[in-house]
C-alpha cells in the first residue's frame, strides 16, 4: 500500500518542467518552419512530445482523457518519422520510435526501429566520454531485449497466420492489431479497397496511419465526402490530430470548432438552444410533467414513462456537453503550444465553468468532464 501510494504521488508530479518542454516545442516548431529539411529539429520536436507525455503529469491526465494520449502519440510519431525520412541513419530517432511503438502495442514497428538503432549504434562505436566496456555491456543487454521482442513478434505472426485464413479484410486487420502487428494491419487496409472493409475499417486505417506518422496521407484522404461515412466525431478528430501533428494549429483549431458546432446543433426537433440551455429546458419540462399528473393508474404509468425518457435525454445531453468541454480544453492546449497565452486561458476557464467546483458537482449544479484535471493543471501553470 505504501509503495502504491508512493507511485501515485510520483506520477502526479512532473519529472521534467512542463513549461520548459512547451518552450522547447515552440522553438522546434519555429526551426522546422524556417528549414523543413532539418532532421535534428524534427528529432527534438518528437523527443519533446515523448517527454511531455511520459515525464509530466500528462501521463496521468491521459489516463482519464484518452484524446490527450492519442494526440501526443500522433505528434511524436509524425515528428520522429519525419526526422528519419530526412536522415535514415539517425539512431536516436529509431530508439525513440521503438520505445513509443512498444508503449502503443505496435510491436512489429518497435522491433524494426530497435533493430535499426542497435545496428547503427554498434557501427558508430562508443560515443566520446563513454567507457568502451560499458558501451559493449549496454549493447549486449539491448541485444537480449531485442531477442525477446523478436521472439514475441514471431509468435504473433505465427498465431496470426493460423487464425487469419479465410477471414474478411477488416477481421484480418483487427486480428493483426490485437497481435501487436500494427504495420501488417495498416498494410492490409492500404492494399485493399475501402469497399472491402467499410467505415469501421476506414476509421481503423486512419488511426493506424496517424499512429505510424503518416499524417500527410490522413490530411490528403479526409475530405467532406468522408464525413458522412465516418461520422462527424471520427472525421473531425482524425483531422484535429493530423493538423496538430503537422504544426498547422489554425486548421486544427478550426476542426475543433466545427465539431463543437455539430455537438451544439439542436437535438431532433428540439428548440434552437445550446446543449447546456437545452438541459435546463428538458429539466424544467420534466418538473412540469411531474406536477401535471393526477393519481390515476394511466397517469402514473405515463409519468413513469416520461421520467425514464427524461433520464435518457439528460444522459445524452450530458455526454454531448462533456465532449464539447473536452474539445474546448484541447483548444486551450493547442493555443498553449503556439504561445497564445490569452486564448489558452480563455478556453481553459470556459471549460472549467461547466464543472464549477466539487461542491457544485455533488449538488448537481456542475458537471465533471475528462479533461478537467488537464484544464486545472495548465491554468495553474499559466497563472
Amino acid at each position: 500500500m505504501v509503495h502504491a501510494g508512493q507511485m501515485r504521488f510520483t506520477l502526479l508530479r512532473d519529472d521534467s518542467p512542463t513549461g520548459l518542454l512547451l518552450l522547447a516545442i515552440r522553438a522546434a516548431r519555429r526551426a522546422v518552419a524556417v528549414n523543413p529539411r532539418d532532421a535534428a529539429a524534427h528529432l527534438v520536436l518528437g523527443e519533446c512530445y515523448v517527454r511531455l507525455f511520459k515525464t509530466t503529469r500528462e501521463r496521468t491526465w491521459g489516463q482519464r482523457m484518452p484524446e490527450l494520449a492519442q494526440l501526443r502519440r500522433s505528434q511524436a510519431s509524425a515528428a520522429l518519422n519525419q526526422a528519419l525520412a530526412l536522415q535514415p541513419n539517425l539512431a536516436q530517432a529509431h530508439l525513440s520510435l521503438g520505445g513509443l511503438y512498444r508503449d502503443m502495442g505496435y510491436l512489429d514497428l518497435a522491433l524494426t526501429h530497435f533493430r535499426a538503432y542497435l545496428r547503427q549504434s554498434k557501427a558508430a562505436g562508443a560515443p566520446p566520454g563513454v567507457d568502451p566496456d560499458e558501451f559493449r555491456a549496454r549493447a549486449a543487454q539491448r541485444e537480449d531485449e531485442l531477442g525477446r521482442l523478436a521472439r514475441r513478434v514471431d509468435g504473433s505472426n505465427k498465431a496470426y497466420a493460423a487464425q487469419a485464413a479465410g477471414a474478411r479484410v477488416l477481421d484480418r486487420a483487427r486480428l493483426a492489431v490485437e497481435k501487436g502487428l500494427a504495420a501488417r494491419a495498416r498494410d492490409i487496409l492500404l492494399q485493399s479497397d475501402v469497399a472491402a472493409f467499410g467505415p469501421e475499417g476506414m476509421a481503423l486505417e486512419l488511426d493506424l496511419l496517424l499512429g505510424s506518422g503518416r499524417v500527410k496521407l490522413v490530411r490528403d484522404w479526409t475530405n467532406p465526402e468522408q464525413r458522412a461515412v465516418l461520422g462527424p466525431n471520427e472525421y473531425h478528430w482524425v483531422r484535429i490530430q493530423a493538423f496538430a501533428a503537422s504544426g498547422d494549429y489554425a486548421r486544427a483549431d478550426d476542426e475543433c470548432l466545427q465539431l463543437i458546432r455539430t455537438l451544439q446543433a439542436p437535438v431532433q426537433a428540439g428548440p434552437e438552444l445550446r446543449v447546456d440551455a437545452l438541459l435546463a429546458v428538458v429539466t424544467a419540462q420534466s418538473i412540469l410533467n411531474e406536477h401535471a399528473a393526477d393519481g390515476s393508474v394511466p397517469s402514473l404509468a405515463w409519468r413513469a414513462y416520461r421520467r425514464a425518457e427524461y433520464y435518457n435525454q439528460v444522459a445524452g445531453l450530458a455526454r454531448r456537453l462533456k465532449q464539447e468541454t473536452d474539445l474546448t480544453v484541447l483548444r486551450g492546449l493547442l493555443a498553449l503550444e503556439v504561445g497564445d497565452m490569452e486564448e489558452a486561458e480563455v478556453a481553459l476557464r470556459l471549460a472549467l465553468r461547466v464543472w464549477q467546483n466539487e461542491a457544485a458537482v455533488r449538488a448537481g449544479r456542475g458537471l465533471d468532464f475528462n479533461g478537467r484535471a488537464l484544464a486545472q493543471g495548465y491554468l495553474k501553470l499559466l497563472e
